[in-house]
Formats: structure tokens, C-alpha cells, sequence
């Protein structure tokens, strides 16, 4: 923070942006102070050594040290910096790599200023929420009157997040804490959680108190585990976290915690009626390492989404085979856009389950890759939609795509995407026949800027990104006339205003516009107007 402001740093490689984004908004107005600009990651690195800011936005492909490189390296060293990223539409696959250390904003060039600033103000908005904690007392202070399990818990959280860098700071709060675990054992994450019950609102024969169902789940958990379990508690997802150390497994018995966890499931359903999964973190040497449990654990435990018959999920869950990389990239999806455009529900419907049967390259795909391809079809069905929209329609939401993260199942992400195509798709059957048809008056636009050129329905469907044979019927229905011959009818009275001219040749002019047979054209030019070229020349320069 710098005094009540928030700070910002720029990052692109393209001058233009770079002071666009410094220059273009009025800052100052939103509580933001811009701390600098840099030309690439490496520049920002060292201004970001020299004085942190609060919020960064970067782009992501820049030459000498990209965005992601910026974003991983920063993160690393335990900043709480917060990410916006802006990238080209075909970047994508870079961005949702991003999403694996926590960035989640993320806008598509050319940026809109009004959708720029409201990301940035949700960002304050969120900075400014953590900060209030810190602003009346230090955190010593602040440690000493929550109490000894509070500072735990404090202790804990930046273990699993990675906020303690050295022995010496864990030493330190090992004391003041007043923990047993050890710094150098072998150590494990289990992670359990039980969203579903909380989305039901059911928590079986407690009556849905949350705090009484996670006081009986540590209970049971500690019955099972006795001396073995080092320390419970739960984490910012509201998981209940369990850190187990060495030594808890004896020598001869493989699976342990496999089974452990199996039995904690089975006896809280039993005594609590709510259904629970857990995650296994990989062992890690001691508690500096303790993110990297943690973290593998929750991608273990992400699995869950397929709600399949399994409740514990480890590294044997992980996909053998990785995704294709041109999965996104040769996909088409005009057949998507014209029934959403025109209301066609069933279609809508068989396409977005042909969409996801295709996601299952194999039986469990990561869900990243699932939850990252369903992103990335909603940027490009609003991109290829926006061009039927006028700027103050509000069809979009920014970041509509950003609620897939929320979503715990694969069949609530399917679900929720098939029922904001079907919104989308209501949104212009109430709506395209009482506006200006932005379609129409852009191949109208084309067509008089390319009057002589060749121009067929192939390359203006092309232009507006819609199938050869739907932009035919689209012209027609919104027009009344044939696409071919309404071009024809332009060309004609080009040809005509040509001729009154008088300065080409009729068959210059023919060649103008697109007819490289002198008598094909006077065949048409006779059919149109009742009569040939010359006679027309001729006719003109009697009444001139």
C-alpha cells in the first residue's frame, strides 16, 4: 500500500499499450497510483524487487522474459501481488496455465477501458478487504489476542501457501504457537471436503450446524488417528486439513492412508449422514515443502468433479496421457453461434453434448483442461456473438466464464453452460428484430468497399464469421432480396454512373467492376436496364 492508494505496475511489450493503460485512465479517480511501466517480464522483475506493488497488469507473450515467467517467479518468492492478465484471443492456453498459481483475471484483447476498470476495481476491492485486518494493530498484537489457536491457524495457512521461506521463520512461529510438528520429518497433506452436502443445505443428524459437523468430523479423525495426527484445521476453501508426520505408517503396510481416509468417510457417514472425499497429498521432507503436499493434494482431490464411485483420490488418479494441444484451436463452432442466433435450442443442446463427449480423449481427463476447454467455448462463442451486438447491449457479463471454477461437478459445469447458451439464444430471439441489424450494415459496408472487386457469399460469410449457407438465408430473411443480386444490382449502377462519367472506355469500365467478357457484361448491363451500354452512352449524351 502507498498511504490510502493502491499501487500499480504496467507490463507490455507494445509502447502503444503500455502508456495507453498509464495514460488512458484517470487512476487517481479508483485509488490507484501507477508505480511504473516495463517492456517485458525481466524489466518489471527488478521493479517489482525495488518496490512491490499491489496490483500488476502484464501481458502474457513478451520477448527476454514472458508474462508467465514474470507471474511464476514473483508468486514463488511468497509476493501477494495480484495478476490481471491481457492476452490475444489464440493465448489462451498460456492464461489458464496461469490459473494453476491462483491468477483468475484474465481480459482478452483489444480491452474495453469500462470492462479494464471494473476488473481492477474488483481487485482493489478484494486488496483493500485483506488489508483492513492489518491496519489497527501489528500482527503480534493481533496474534496475542485471537489466541494460541488462532495464531496456529495463522501458522498453518502460510505453510500451505508458502509464506514462510526459511527454517529460522518457522523456528520462530513453531515457539510462539507452541506446535509439535517437526520441521524436518516427512510429512503429508490429507484434504477433506463435503461441498455437496453443503450444497443440498444437508448436514444429515447435526441439522445443518456447520460448526458442530466439523467438531465431530476432528473428533473422529483424531479417534482414528491418535498419536499419529500432528494437526486439524481447516483452510480458506473450507477443507478440513489434516498434517500427519513420520512416523504413521508401519513399515509392511501399503495404502495406509488410502484406507485411513476410507474409514473416516465411511464412519462420518455413518454418524453424520453427509458424504465426504479426501485428497492425499505427496510426501514431502519437511514442513518448507509443505505447499507442494498441499497443492498436489487439492489436484487430487479435484477429481471429485466426475462423481464417480471413488472417495479418495491420489496420485493414481493423475491422466497418463497428457491433452491434445490442438484440441480448442481446430474446433468450429459456427454450427454453435448460428443456433444460439437464431433460437435453435435443439441444436444448442445435441452440440454442447457433442462438445463435452469430445473433452473424454481419455476416461478421466484433468479437470483443468476440462474446466479451462469450457472457458475458453464461452470466450469464443461472446466473441462470435458480440459482432450481432451494438456497445451498450448487455448480454455478457465480464468474466461470465469465471463461475466455472465455483462449480464442484461436471455436471453442473455442463448444465450451467447449456443453460447460458439457451439464455443467450432467448436474449436475441426477444431482441434482433427491434435493433439495428449490425450484420446487414457490415456486409453492406463491405461490399460498397470492395465494389470492384470479385465478391462472392464464401468470403463475406468468412468476414462475418458465419457458414456460406446460413449467411445466404440470414441476407435474405433480413432483406428481402437474393445476396447475388443485390451485389449485381451495386455493380450495374456502378457501371452506370461510370459510363455518365465519360472519361473510360465501356470496356475498361466492364473490367472495373469484375467482367473480364466485354459481351457478358453488355448481355447483363441490356438485361437490367433495357438496353446496351452504347446505347446507353449514346442516349446520355444526347440529353448532357
Amino acid at each position: 500500500m502507498r498511504g490510502k492508494k493502491l499501487s500499480l505496475l504496467i507490463v507490455d511489450d507494445e509502447k502503444s499499450i503500455r502508456y495507453g493503460l498509464k495514460n488512458g485512465i484517470v487512476w487517481s479517480e479508483y485509488g490507484i497510483e501507477v508505480i511504473g511501466i516495463a517492456k517485458d517480464g525481466e524489466e518489471a522483475y527488478k521493479l517489482i524487487q525495488a518496490e512491490p506493488p499491489d496490483i500488476v497488469i502484464t501481458d502474457i507473450k513478451m520477448p527476454v522474459c514472458d508474462g508467465l515467467s514474470l507471474i511464476e517467479k514473483t508468486l514463488s518468492q511468497g509476493t501477494t501481488i495480484s495478476y490481471i492478465i491481457i492476452s490475444g484471443y489464440d493465448d489462451f492456453k498460456y492464461a489458464q496455465k496461469a490459473m494453476k498459481f491462483g491468477v483468475t483475471s484474465y481480459l482478452l484483447k483489444p480491452i474495453k477501458k469500462a470492462v479494464l476498470i471494473e476488473e481492477v476495481t474488483q481487485v482493489c476491492n478484494k486488496i483493500r478487504e485483506q488489508n483492513k485486518e492489518n491496519q489497527s494493530k501489528t500482527v503480534v498484537t493481533r496474534k496475542i489476542k485471537q489466541g494460541t489457536q488462532a495464531m496456529k491457524q495463522h501458522f498453518l495457512m502460510s505453510l500451505l501457501h508458502s509464506q514462510l521461506r526459511s527454517v529460522l521463520e518457522i523456528e520462530r512461529e513453531l515457539k510462539v504457537c507452541k506446535s509439535k510438528i517437526k520441521i524436518q520429518n516427512l510429512t503429508n497433506i490429507l484434504i477433506f471436503t463435503y461441498e455437496h452436502a453443503l450444497e443440498k443445505k444437508e448436514l444429515g443428524s447435526l441439522k445443518g450446524d456447520i460448526h458442530l459437523f466439523k467438531s465431530a468430523v476432528c473428533n473422529i479423525m483424531n479417534e482414528i488417528l491418535g498419536e499419529n495426527v500432528n494437526e486439524i484445521f481447516t483452510d480458506s476453501n473450507d477443507f478440513i486439513v489434516v498434517l500427519l508426520q513420520k512416523p504413521y505408517i508401519c513399515v509392511n503396510e501399503d495404502r495406509f492412508l488410502e484406507r485411513v481416509c476410507k474409514r473416516i468417510i465411511r464412519i462420518v457417514n455413518d454418524f453424520c449422514r453427509v458424504e465426504m472425499c479426501a485428497g492425499i497429498g505427496n510426501e514431502v521432507s519437511g514442513l518448507l515443502e509443505l505447499h507442494e503436499s498441499y497443492r498436489s493434494a487439492r489436484e487430487y482431490l479435484s477429481y471429485r468433479m466426475y462423481e464417480s464411485e471413488n472417495t479418495v483420490f491420489d496420485e493414481k488418479i493423475l491422466a497418463k496421457r497428457q491433452p491434445p494441444d490442438s484440441f480448442a484451436s481446430t474446433r468450429n463452432n459456427t454450427k454453435l453461434i448460428d443456433a444460439i442466433y437464431i433460437s435453435d435450442h435443439e441444436t444448442i443442446l445435441s452440440y454442447t453434448d457433442e462438445f463435452f463427449e469430445s473433452l473424454f480423449y481419455i476416461e478421466f481427463p484433468p479437470p483443468n483442461f476440462v474446466r479451462g476447454m469450457c472457458i475458453y467455448l464461452i470466450i469464443n462463442v461472446q466473441k462470435e456473438l458480440s459482432i450481432y451486438l451494438n456497445e451498450e447491449d448487455s448480454l455478457f457479463k465480464e468474466n461470465d466464464y469465471a463461475y466455472i471454477n465455483k462449480l464442484s461437478s461436471f455436471q453442473k459445469i455442463k448444465e450451467w453452460i447449456v443453460t447460458l447458451f439457451h439464455i443467450y439464444a432467448e436474449y436475441f430471439s426477444e431482441n434482433k428484430n427491434a435493433q439495428k441489424d449490425e450484420v446487414i450494415e457490415k456486409v453492406k459496408n463491405y461490399i460498397d468497399e470492395h465494389i470492384y472487386e470479385k465478391i462472392t457469399a464464401e468470403n463475406i460469410a468468412e468476414y462475418i464469421h458465419l457458414s456460406d449457407k446460413y449467411f445466404m438465408n440470414y441476407f435474405k430473411e433480413k432483406t428481402n432480396q437474393n445476396f447475388k443480386s443485390y451485389v449485381l444490382n451495386l455493380k450495374m449502377e456502378k457501371a452506370k454512373e461510370l459510363i455518365r462519367q465519360g472519361n473510360k472506355t465501356i470496356s475498361e469500365i466492364a473490367h472495373m467492376i469484375g467482367y473480364t467478357d466485354y459481351r457478358g457484361f453488355n448481355r447483363i448491363f441490356k438485361k437490367h436496364f433495357g438496353q446496351t451500354p452504347t446505347e446507353f452512352q449514346d442516349k446520355y449524351k444526347q440529353y448532357k
